[in-house]
Formats: C-alpha cells, structure tokens, sequence
C-alpha cells in the first residue's frame, strides 16, 4: 500500500471512528422512561421523543444493543488501525508488502501454533 493511500485509510478510519464515538454519546444521553422511572430529558426533546419512541418499541433493549455494537465496531476500527501500523511500515521504513520475510515468518508461525494446538485437542481425546 502506498503511503498516500495508507494516510488516506487512517484519516477515514479516524473519522469514522469519531462519528461513531458521537453517536455513543448522543445514546448515552437518552433519558427515555424504563419501567416506572421517568428520569429528567438531557437532549431537545425533539430528539429525546425518537430515542423514546425507539426505547418502546424495542422494550428498552434497543440502545444498549447499539451501543454495545457500536464499541464493537470501535474496536474492530481500533485494530484496523493498529494493522495499519504494523503491517506497513517497518523499522527501516519499508512498506509491509516490500519485506514478505515478516508477513512468511508470520504465517509459519501461525501454521506451527495452529498444528500444536490440534495435536494437543488430539492428544486431550485419546486419553
């Protein structure tokens, strides 16, 4: 991946990671009624009677659901970063898909850690 288009992916992810982070907020800001509880509305109430409305029609599970997807999907967005940055430049500046030794050397890894791991399932069943 070319510098530029990595910088382009960053600034993206970076941007959807704080439009996602303002909807959070703006959930976490609900005060619709659960139960016998009437908390006080924080938000417009032009807003606060949609987040209300969406609260009743999914019995109150609806905006925990979300959020609890949304800081999934941050996360996943967090890692996509963390990729980025390991996997395309290196300590001599090189981009990731230049040096394969890395990217190989990964992969037996994985094929090594993966085949002990079957061999010790195999082994836990016979005995």
């Amino acid at each position: 991946m070319e510098q530029k288009e990595q910088t382009g992916r960053k600034k993206m992810i970076l941007a959807t990671k704080q439009i996602c982070k303002e909807f959070q907020d703006l959930l976490s800001q609900d005060r619709s009624p659960l139960g016998s509880s009437r908390p006080t509305p924080i938000l417009d109430l032009d807003i606060q009677r949609h987040l209300t409305h969406f609260s009743l029609i999914t019995h109150g599970f609806g905006t925990p659901a979300i959020c609890a997807a949304l800081s999934t999907f941050q996360t996943v967005l967090s890692e996509m970063l963390n990729y980025l940055e390991k996997h395309t430049t290196n300590k001599n500046g090189t981009t990731g898909e230049l040096s394969q030794g890395n990217v190989n050397s990964d992969k037996v890894t994985l094929r090594k850690n993966s085949e002990v791991s079957v061999k010790d399932s195999k082994t836990e069943k016979s005995e």
